[in-house]
């Protein structure tokens, strides 16, 4: 990283590898390919640099640049986020980010929720509240006591909360009349609750969602209860089943996903996704398939046209180059796939997506 003041053309390189008015500035004296202090190696994700500008003789007008050189060899690069330039305060107080909870959760399980804070400011922080609020809630308040250098930061544990299947928004913020700086006080965190249920598994849907989830785009979504738009009129049994806008056809650039709960495969490596399908919907464009996620993060479609481990499973290519089910099938037909888990890893979920393109509509897709 190099400067400059005012009208001068001359770049200077900003401070040295163990400088002391800095954080996490260069780790390597003379980069053989610019002959100058720099970052290298692998920083193993995402690090702060700070640097503090009072030691610099700077003019009324600076400015910045940061340099990247390379020599024959190449690697993945370096990424540059989240700039910042700032008064130092005597007194400041930053909560960085939530250490617990992270962006999933199990729906009903007791879970931690600890946060980092850090002292931005020049003077010893001594005291201070953190509170939470749950879904927009009533705050819990903790009182923090210690000793908080500059520059230093401590993770502190707050009351433990209980997640509700869907989405849990937390909001952690300081409470500090000293404070002289609250840009920096506030942090939210949006935590998924997944409901886990057990082996073996069945749902007729004639008593509620069952811990399903329905999401869309553009006004397609799947819907719960018994569907009245041809040719799709009929549920497989009883009078429920989820189908793509019960009353009415499917709308051009749909998107419309139905999430599974959670499942626990505990001691079962090997395990039968079976359901009855019904769909009709614009032939190697619109219509559906199955994904998974092995973490509730990443999710990849599962199997494809002629699988071995399927049956009746996929017969297209559709709008958006994944495969799935599209045309007019003959009524309630029985689909099922032969899962495989990863060696260690327990944690399954699928989802049904109903996709569609710019032109043409249809009944859609049912599925029990």
């Amino acid at each position: 990283m190099e400067y400059k003041n005012g009208n001068d053309t001359n770049w200077y390189v900003l401070g040295k590898v163990n400088d002391a008015n800095a954080q996490n500035w260069f780790t390597d004296t003379l980069l053989s390919s610019s002959q100058l202090p720099s970052w290298s190696g692998n920083s193993l994700g995402w690090i702060e640099s700070k640097y503090n500008l009072d030691s610099v003789n700077l003019a009324d007008m600076v400015q910045f640049r940061f340099v990247f050189t390379s020599s024959v060899f190449w690697g993945a690069g370096v990424s540059i986020d989240d700039f910042l330039i700032s008064k130092e305060f005597t007194n400041d107080a930053k909560l960085k980010f939530f250490v617990s909870p992270s962006n999933i959760g199990v729906a009903g399980s007791l879970t931690p929720v600890e946060v980092l804070l850090e002292n931005y400011g020049s003077q010893t922080i001594t005291s201070l509240n953190i509170n939470y609020t749950l879904n927009g809630g009533t705050p819990l308040i903790y009182t923090w006591n210690g000793a908080l250098p500059p520059d230093s930061t401590i993770s502190i544990s707050l009351a433990p909360f209980t997640p509700i299947a869907g989405n849990n928004e937390l909001k952690a913020y300081i409470e500090w009349p000293q404070d002289l700086n609250q840009a920096n006080d506030t942090i939210l965190i949006n935590a998924f609750g997944f409901v886990f249920s057990g082996l073996p598994y069945s749902d007729d849907f004639e008593n509620g969602t069952g811990g399903w989830i329905s999401n869309q785009i553009n006004n397609t979504i799947w819907e719960l209860g018994s569907p009245t738009f041809a040719p799709l009129n009929t549920s497989h049994s009883g009078n429920n089943c989820w189908d793509i806008n019960l009353n009415s056809p499917y709308f051009n650039f749909a998107n419309a996903i139905l999430t599974s709960p959670t499942f626990d495969l505990s001691n079962l490596n090997i395990v039968t996704l079976q359901f009855w399908l019904n769909y009709s919907s614009e032939s190697n464009t619109d219509g559906l398939f199955v994904e998974y996620t092995n973490d509730g993060i990443t999710w990849q479609r599962l199997g494809s046209i002629g699988d071995p481990q399927g049956t009746n499973w996929y017969n297209s290519t559709l709008t958006s180059g994944n495969q799935g089910w599209s045309g007019v099938n003959t009524g309630w037909q029985s689909c099922s796939y032969i899962y495989v888990a990863p060696w260690g890893n327990n944690y399954f979920q699928c989802r049904f997506r109903f996709i569609s393109d710019f032109n043409l509509v249809d009944a859609g897709a049912s599925h029990r």
